[in-house]
């Protein structure tokens, strides 16, 4: 019933069919094995960034601690240097002051001695 020709060309069309199938068949399975080594590494990324976003919180949990203390620490030192410094500075003033007031109640006291006679 099929002629020569006919029966050549479904021999050969059921030949590229047999190897297309097992063919495109191997193609997929490796489209699959890929994208799921895809997704596999995927997923490890995403867990190595997450892990060191932790670390990087704790990290910097620790640095945000450490300025706190430092500047609770040296900022209260240099607070009390310069403070420190201002009240050496208000002393001296004092003591000149005191000096005068001194020299001032001095010299009124000897007046005073002359003018009453006490220099006798």
């Amino acid at each position: 019933m099929l002629d020569g020709a006919t029966s050549v060309s479904l021999d050969l069309l059921m030949a590229v069919v047999a190897v297309l199938i097992p063919v495109g068949a191997g193609f997929v399975a490796l489209w699959f094995r890929i994208d799921n080594r895809f997704a596999q590494q995927r997923e490890e990324r995403e867990a190595l960034f997450a892990e060191e976003r932790a670390e990087r919180k704790v990290l910097d949990d620790k640095l945000d601690d450490l300025r706190d203390r430092m500047n609770r620490e040296f900022v209260s030192h240099n607070t009390l240097q310069r403070t420190e410094d201002r009240l050496i500075v208000a002393i001296e003033k004092l003591d000149n002051r005191l000096a005068e007031v001194v020299g001032k109640v001095d010299s009124a006291m000897t007046a005073i001695a002359a003018r009453f006679g006490g220099g006798e």
